[in-house]
C-alpha cells in the first residue's frame, strides 16, 4: 500500500467518525499527515514518524506515541490525557491548550516547542531533556521533574503546586510569577533562575540544592529546609 492510499484510508475513517485504534499505525511514517479530530484513543503509535503532521483537536487518551519522532508537528486543543510520549523525539512542536493530565514524557528529548495554557496535572517527566521549551500559564500541579535536565525553559505564571523538582537541573530557566508552594526542590541545580519572583512557601531544600539566593532569603520566603538523608 502506498502513502497516498494509507492517507487516504486515514482520511476516510476520519471523517465517517470512525476510531483509529484498529489501525495500525506503530513505526508508520505519518509525515504530513493530516489528522485533525481523528479519534485516537488507545491507539498504538509506538516509534511512529510524524513530522509535519497536523494532530489538532484529536482524541488521543491513553494513545502511545513512545519512541515517536516528532518535528513541527501540531498537537493543540487536543486531548492525551494518560497518553505514553516516553522516550520520543519532539522537537519544534506546538501543544497549545491541551490536556496533557497523567501524561508520560519519561526520558523524552523536548526541544523548542510550545506548551503553553496545558493542563498537565499530574504529568510525568521524570529524567526528560527539555532545551527552550514555554510552560507558560501550564497548570503543572503534582508534575513529576524528577531529574531532569532543562535549559532555557519558561515556567512564567505557571503553577507547580507539590511538584517534584528534585535533583533536576533548571539552569537558566525563568520562573517570574510560578506558583511554586509545597514544591521539592532537594538537590535542584537552579543558578541563574529568578525564581525568587515565584511564590514559594512550604518548598523544601537540602545543602545539594543550588538556589540563587542566599538561604536566609530563602527561609523569609517560606521555604522549609530540609537536611540531607546520609
Amino acid at each position: 500500500m502506498t502513502k497516498k492510499e494509507f492517507s487516504k484510508i486515514l482520511e476516510t475513517k476520519i471523517k465517517e467518525e470512525e476510531s483509529l485504534a484498529s489501525v495500525d499505525l506503530k513505526e508508520k511514517d505519518l509525515r504530513g499527515f493530516d489528522l485533525r479530530a481523528a479519534d485516537l484513543k488507545n491507539a498504538d503509535l509506538t516509534k511512529s514518524h510524524l513530522d509535519f503532521s497536523n494532530l489538532e483537536s484529536v482524541e488521543a487518551p491513553k494513545s502511545d506515541f513512545s519512541q515517536a519522532n516528532i518535528k513541527r508537528a501540531k498537537l493543540s486543543r487536543s486531548n492525551f490525557k494518560g497518553a505514553n510520549f516516553s522516550a520520543s523525539l519532539i522537537r519544534k512542536t506546538n501543544f497549545h491548550f491541551s490536556n496533557l493530565k497523567n501524561t508520560s514524557f519519561k526520558f523524552a528529548q523536548i526541544i523548542n516547542s510550545k506548551m503553553k495554557d496545558l493542563k498537565m496535572w499530574g504529568a510525568n517527566l521524570r529524567s526528560a531533556i527539555m532545551h527552550n521549551v514555554s510552560f507558560m500559564n501550564s497548570d503543572l500541579d503534582f508534575v513529576n521533574l524528577h531529574g531532569v535536565h532543562g535549559r532555557g525553559c519558561s515556567f512564567f505564571n505557571a503553577k507547580l503546586r507539590e511538584a517534584n523538582l528534585k535533583n533536576s537541573d533548571l539552569r537558566q530557566c525563568t520562573f517570574y510569577g510560578a506558583d511554586m508552594t509545597h514544591t521539592t526542590l532537594e538537590g535542584a541545580d537552579l543558578r541563574n533562575t529568578d525564581i525568587g519572583s515565584a511564590r514559594l512557601l512550604g518548598a523544601t531544600f537540602n545543602d545539594r540544592t543550588r538556589l540563587p539566593f542566599s538561604e536566609k532569603m530563602a527561609m523569609d520566603q517560606g521555604m522549609i529546609y530540609k537536611p540531607s538523608k546520609e
